[in-house]
């Protein structure tokens, strides 16, 4: 072949290569890209503040939102935001999770074979509920026992007397560790399972009732064979994920000290919220507030924590930073809860660390995927830390304050409220029989705490408990047509749960005081004037800043409907994509944006 025909197919795949990239991206913003499949999960993987609007304007909505969170993302760097120490080990956090994804999609993932005979069998399963009753023990004669008592009949205040406490829960295809699922599925109602060891517990089944399920019975099985081959998928992959891990852990063997071990646990006691104390904390909110107490800590961060047999050595510093910074629930209900977990956390991390170290040994951090992933969580965690900037500057005085809550005070409004007692029972025919004895003049919080199921009526015992009309469901509708002292019951709320309630209090609708709503009107005034402030960083950036659209890949991207928030598969502490901040239709940013792309997409 002559040289200049090679060259002219040099230049021909150069030029192919560079098209292929460029429909790759939806928005370009400088040298910052936004890759089609972020704009298409951050669309359709976090649900839209209003989801009714025309497919087209969510879309420019999503596109006015990332171009702004790319621009602040630039002005945090020209801040030299991305320099503090805390921010710099964020974004490799990032980093680390991606190639823990990345090698889980390539060495586990995408081994699994699922054929159509194992979707068929699942599929009877898929359709049906079992409710059962259960005994939890600690050993296994006590098992025997208890396996015998149920095989009688016992009733639940029989076993009560004998410390067996029944409970009862309701079972779900593939939603149970799957040993303890087959031992349920093959039984008959009425029968009673083995005892089955569950991490030292003993637990014994009785099968109550098989009932349709109330969602997936009603259609056949083409129409939810992709929902059952994501369920038989994501048992399959643990199974391979196992067997893998097992290999990969051969030399990340690891003892703890017992000193350092309570040692540790105790620091963080004292400083995790726990939900008991703090029940509208967030998970990740946790994780960060121990980064929050490194000061107090730093002269014990030298001293050796988790030792590997490999020679390797974990300090307390590293633990408690990796803590801090990775994908780790802690969001547990009291101390002594937390205790109890604590060596699975610690165990789940030398995992998660182990496949990481692996990953990045693999090279996989050099992938285009891993690539992608990290641009886009520091460009949302940049964005986030200008806006921050922008509000700690902000000063306010309480005039400012009183003249803000004056002007919308529509913001303050507390809805209607129900105070109600309630009984929550899985029978209907006990629902009845306690609403004669109540109706014979019997305490129906005594009765509650003794036969309620819900926990809540049992710890608001003598004050009941508040809800909203749109609140609780058909208890909320229910509750709203009653008067006070009125009785109404069982109220069927699904297939074995029938609700007995009792109207104490109204409490009516009006506006909220000032002094009740101060530090919020100070919050929504802050975040007011912090926003017109970057709103014009957004609206003079526009103009100096060089933008393009593909409008053909916008155009192509599909909005589902009806979206909710998707977690990532092995961080239950992270969505799958970012929360985005979007911008209402009559925003300034929002304007400025739609006419700067409306230019565009006309030129």
């Amino acid at each position: 072949m002559r040289p200049r025909y090679i060259f002219l197919l040099i230049l021909l795949m150069i030029i192919l290569n560079n098209c292929s990239r460029e429909k790759d991206s939806v928005i370009k913003i400088e040298h910052s890209k936004i890759p089609l499949t972020e704009f298409e999960n951050r669309l359709n993987f976090v649900p839209h503040p209003n989801q009714f609007l025309p497919d087209s304007v969510l879309k420019k909505q999503l596109a006015a939102a990332l171009v702004a969170e790319r621009i602040l993302a630039m002005e945090a760097v020209k801040n030299k935001l991305d320099t503090m120490d805390r921010v710099a080990k964020m974004i490799h956090e990032f980093e680390k999770e991606a190639v823990y994804e990345r090698w889980m999609e390539q060495e586990i993932r995408s081994k699994i074979k699922i054929s159509e005979s194992e979707l068929k069998k699942a599929y009877p399963r898929f359709i049906e509920k079992r409710v059962v009753d259960y005994l939890v023990l600690s050993d296994s004669t006590s098992a025997a026992l208890a396996k015998q008592k149920l095989k009688s009949n016992s009733d639940a205040d029989e076993l009560k007397e004998l410390n067996l406490p029944l409970k009862t829960k309701t079972i779900e295809y593939a939603e149970t560790w799957e040993p303890v699922e087959e031992e349920i599925y093959s039984l008959k109602i009425g029968e009673v399972s083995n005892p089955i060891n569950v991490d030292g517990k003993y637990y014994v089944f009785k099968l109550k009732k098989v009932v349709p399920h109330p969602i997936f019975s009603k259609h056949d099985y083409n129409y939810w064979k992709p929902s059952i081959k994501k369920r038989v998928k994501a048992r399959k992959e643990m199974k391979v994920f196992d067997s893998v891990i097992g290999n990969l852990m051969r030399n990340k063997k690891f003892t703890i000290k017992r000193d350092q071990y309570e040692f540790v646990l105790n620091k963080l006691i004292n400083v995790i919220p726990f939900r008991k104390e703090h029940p509208l904390q967030s998970p990740e909110m946790i994780n960060m507030e121990l980064g929050n107490v490194i000061n107090d800590l730093e002269k014990f961060f030298d001293k050796p924590f988790i030792h590997f047999d490999n020679g390797d050595i974990w300090t307390i510093g590293e633990f408690w930073e990796k803590l801090s910074l990775g994908p780790y629930l802690l969001n547990y209900q009291s101390a002594d809860e937390f205790k109890r977990a604590f060596p699975e956390v610690i165990r789940k991390m030398v995992i998660i660390e182990t496949v990481i170290e692996e990953g990045y040994k693999m090279g996989l951090q050099n992938t285009d995927y891993v690539k992608k992933q990290t641009e886009m969580w520091k460009a949302n965690l940049l964005a986030k830390l200008y806006q921050q900037s922008i509000l700690d500057t902000i000063r306010i005085s309480e005039e400012d304050m009183v003249k803000f809550y004056e002007a919308n005070k529509d913001r303050y409004q507390k809805p209607e409220l129900r105070k109600i007692l309630e009984i929550l029972v899985d029978n209907r025919a006990l629902a009845e029989r306690l609403i004669k004895r109540i109706n014979a003049g019997q305490d129906m919080a005594a009765l509650a705490q003794k036969y309620s199921i819900r926990q809540i009526a049992k710890k608001n015992l003598e004050q009941g408990f508040y809800i909203t009309r749109n609140s609780w469901g058909k208890i909320g509708k229910i509750a709203f047509s009653l008067s006070p002292g009125e009785l109404f019951g069982p109220l069927k709320l699904d297939e074995n749960r029938y609700s007995i309630i009792k109207l104490i209090e109204i409490k009516k609708a009006g506006t909220i005081p000032f002094k009740e709503m101060r530090e919020r009107v100070r919050t929504d005034l802050l975040l007011q004037k912090a926003k017109q402030v970057y709103t014009q960083v957004l609206c003079d950036r526009i103009k100096q800043y060089d933008i393009e659209v593909n409008f053909e890949a916008l155009n192509r991207i599909k909005v589902l409907k009806g979206n909710m928030l998707v977690l990532k598969s092995h961080f239950p502490v992270r969505s799958a994509v970012p929360a985005t901040s979007y911008w209402g239709i009559t925003d300034r940013w929002y304007q400025q944006f739609n006419h700067v792309i409306w230019k565009i997409e006309n030129h």
